[in-house]
C-alpha cells in the first residue's frame, strides 16, 4: 500500500479449506460466476464503471463536525480548497494502478466524486472500488491525527513533519 509500503493488501478468492474449492460465500467467486454465465449462456459481455462519492468534513476540537463547503454541483471550489486531500488521494490511486478519470464536486455540502475509468472486467473494476476504500478511509484519519497531534503539542513537530513527508510525500499539509 503507498501509505504503508511494508503492509500488504490482498485482493484474493476465498476457498473451502477442506475441498480446495471456491468458496460460495466468497463474493469475488459469486461475481466471477455470473461474469462467466452472462457470457457462455447469453453471450453477454460487461463494460462497467464506478462512481464514487463521499463527503468530507472539517473538525474543529469538540464543535460538530461540518461540510468542508457548501459549494454546488461541478463547483470548483472543493476541489481547489482540498486539493491536498483529492491531490494526494490520486496519487495514491495511481500507485495501486487504480485509474480515474475525473474529480468534481458534487451537489450536497462537502460532496466529491470520483469517477474510475470504465473496464471490460467487472472483477477488476470491484477491486479498484475496494482498494479506493481503504485509501478514501484511511487517509481522513491520518489527517485527523496529524491534526490533533499539532494542536495537542504531544508530539515534537518536526516528527510529525517528518513522518507526514514519507506519507504525503509532495503534499503542503
Amino acid at each position: 500500500m503507498p501509505f504503508s509500503p511494508s503492509s500488504v493488501f490482498a485482493l484474493c478468492t476465498l476457498h473451502d479449506q477442506t475441498t480446495g474449492e471456491p468458496s460460495l460465500l466468497c463474493t469475488r467467486t459469486l461475481l466471477q460466476r455470473v461474469i462467466e454465465s452472462a457470457r457462455d449462456k447469453l453471450g453477454v459481455a460487461f463494460t462497467v464503471g464506478a462512481e464514487l462519492e463521499f463527503v468530507l468534513f472539517r473538525c474543529k476540537g469538540d464543535a460538530p463536525a461540518v461540510p468542508v463547503d457548501y459549494s454546488v454541483f461541478a463547483s470548483m471550489i472543493t476541489l481547489d480548497e482540498q486539493e491536498g486531500f483529492l491531490t494526494t488521494f490520486c496519487k495514491w490511486m495511481d500507485a495501486l494502478d487504480v485509474e480515474i478519470a475525473q474529480v468534481h464536486g458534487e451537489s450536497a455540502p462537502g460532496q466529491v466524486e470520483i469517477v474510475l475509468v470504465h473496464q471490460d472486467d467487472p472483477l477488476r473494476l470491484a477491486d479498484h472500488v475496494v482498494l479506493a476504500r481503504e485509501v478514501r478511509l484511511l487517509l481522513p484519519l491520518l489527517l485527523i491525527v496529524y491534526h490533533r497531534l499539532i494542536n495537542t503539542g504531544i508530539v515534537d513537530i518536526l516528527l510529525v513533519h517528518y513522518l507526514l513527508a514519507f506519507i504525503f510525500p509532495s503534499s503542503s499539509l
